[in-house]
């Protein structure tokens, strides 16, 4: 906008109408784009105006771009003014893409099938129209036309030349089998995933689900081989661990209980900061069914204990002149508590650091001196991707306690005592519920660090004569442990301690894991976590609970505390 400004100042009229056009383009959400459009109407003949001065590439793209930022609901009018039938042929398909899009983005699924029917004979074979047909598949569905969703994903599925959505519809097909109990065709439709895309980036969580639904068949042996294949093929994976403990369970199951002992001691070993490493710690020191994970007292202190040492990676250190430059500023600014500079200084440091294990160390530590604390797991996170599973036991305990910070302990301490829940696990739910982040503020407006909704807050607020409830109370951080705590400790109690429940209720509220209690199959706890509906609560419990035993293995021995007080 200022260029345009700048040139039309200059009386550089055409350079203004470039920079202004460019604007209005591509930058169509943002409120400059307005103002060039104004600035064109009041110096331009109407021919020459936006948008009908644009190319129908150009008003194309522009809803495109509308689109991408979430504003589908003015992309729409932008396209349907261009009447997409009477468009050339290159640029009728992309209208008729981006109205079909745009409808199942707005919910408006039927609209959205109508409009994407027609590429089920389209003979263009790009990536938009394979986009097209998977989102006419997901649109039947939407509409609980199985049968015709079916159709469309086996369509995209067979497709060539293949994309990444030819894998997206191999899914989808398994996700629908799977809701109608097929598990044979949903094995099928995996295995195929797992053999033509084994690039995809689910390939590895379909390769473990194969065994899972062969486990949930009692097809035990079979299952044993499945994960086996899993664990092999993508050894660097997140599923990794899950496939190995699974394999143990099912050789467990099958009777080859020697053997299953064995990997449960391998995936300890292997994967001590994972879900699966510190649940299958649990068995093997315990052998005992899956309560109160991550286990009982003496499983937390014979935690280390039993883990095989490991060769520690050094942490050294060396920056580039510009770098260090901007590493003194940013520690200058802190020292100063000039915040919000601090945290623009960083900005330009962390573009000129490399993605190392100690550089990213290095980052994470100030961002979390900065209050960043997502920040600074996503950097640490990134490192842990870049690493074999092997490599990762050489990172020293200083990498996992900047993963796994210890913050507002005083708050959490009193909180904790209150109720008589471990402060570790509270210290837990808080990471996975806001990061640390006291103002944090979810889309169903849940907030602070335990995302409490006000109207929970409210109640436990009242019920604790704590006073006149405001809902800005909840961004206090002592108010917000002690409320939260105390919701936590009241679900707890409803299910006799089981850690599994309560969590899942946290997450998805009571009413629902009640029943979810009586509806899920599950022998044990570890199948009821897997088989629970909602994937976003199945990850909650897990992520909670490695949260939960790596603060006992960080922390619990030694009563460690590194509470910077913000």
């Amino acid at each position: 906008l200022l260029l345009g400004q700048g040139y039309e100042g200059l009386g550089l009229q055409e350079k203004a109408i470039i920079a202004f056009r460019t604007l209005y383009v591509q930058f169509p959400a943002s409120p400059e784009a307005n103002r060039a459009a104004a600035r064109i109407e009041a110096w331009l003949p109407p021919e020459r105006r936006f948008p009908g001065g644009l190319t129908l590439s150009e008003r194309l793209e522009r809803a495109d771009r509308l689109a991408e930022a979430a504003e589908c609901a003015r992309a729409m009018p932008e396209v349907q003014r261009l009447s997409p039938d009477s468009l050339p042929h290159d640029l009728q398909a992309r209208a008729i893409a981006r109205l079909g899009l745009c409808a199942f983005k707005l919910r408006r699924y039927s609209e959205a099938a109508a409009t994407l029917e027609r590429f089920r004979q389209a003979l263009v074979a790009d990536e938009r129209a394979a986009e097209a047909l998977y989102v006419l598949g997901a649109a039947r569905q939407r509409e609980r036309r199985m049968a015709e969703a079916e159709q469309v994903f086996l369509q995209l599925a067979a497709r060539e030349p293949a994309t990444s959505w030819n894998a997206k519809a191999l899914v989808a097909l398994g996700s629908l089998y799977e809701g109608r109990q097929d598990t044979t065709q949903a094995i099928a439709a995996y295995t195929q995933l797992t053999t033509r895309f084994p690039g995809d980036d689910r390939a590895d969580e379909m390769a473990w689900r194969i065994g899972w639904l062969r486990y949930g068949r009692q097809l035990f042996g079979a299952a044993v081989g499945d994960f086996a294949t899993a664990a092999d093929r993508f050894p660097r994976s997140m599923f990794v661990s899950n496939a190995l403990y699974w394999q143990a369970k099912a050789l467990e199951r099958s009777g080859e209980s020697a053997q299953a002992t064995a990997l449960y001691e391998r995936v300890a070993q292997a994967y001590p900061y994972t879900y699966y490493g510190i649940r299958a710690m649990e068995v093997a020191l315990a052998r005992a069914p899956l309560r109160n994970a991550p286990g009982d007292d003496s499983i937390a202190a014979n935690t280390r204990v039993h883990l095989a040492p490991a060769r520690k990676r050094t942490v050294e250190l060396t920056l580039a002149p510009a770098a260090t430059f901007h590493r003194i500023r940013v520690e200058e600014l802190l020292a100063l508590r000039f915040m919000g500079e601090a945290r623009e200084e960083l900005l330009h440091l962390a573009k000129r650091l490399g993605e190392g294990f100690p550089e990213q160390m290095f980052l994470a530590r100030l961002y979390l001196a900065l209050g960043l604390t997502s920040q600074a797991i996503r950097a640490l996170n990134a490192v842990l991707a870049s690493l074999t599973p092997s490599e990762r036991l050489d990172l020293p305990d200083a990498f996992w306690k900047l993963l796994f910070p210890q913050f507002y302990w005083e708050a959490i301490q009193d909180g904790a005592r209150l109720t008589q829940l471990d402060p570790l696990l509270v210290m837990g739910v808080i990471r996975q519920e806001s990061a640390f982040n006291p103002r944090a503020i979810s889309r169903s407006d849940a907030r602070g660090l335990m995302q409490l909704l006000p109207s929970t807050g409210q109640e436990i607020f009242q019920r604790l004569g704590l006073g006149a409830f405001r809902g800005d109370v909840l961004f206090d951080p002592r108010i917000n442990v002690r409320l939260g705590t105390h919701y936590l400790a009241r679900l707890a109690t409803a299910h006799q301690g089981n850690l599994i429940p309560t969590l899942a209720a946290y997450n998805a509220g009571p009413t629902r894991v009640k029943r979810w209690l009586q509806e899920v199959r599950f022998a044990d706890w570890d199948e009821f976590i897997e088989n629970l509906p909602f994937e976003e609560t199945r990850g909650y419990v897990k992520n909670v609970l490695r949260n939960y035993g790596v603060y006992r293995r960080l922390y619990a021995l030694g009563n460690e505390t590194t509470d910077e007080h913000r």
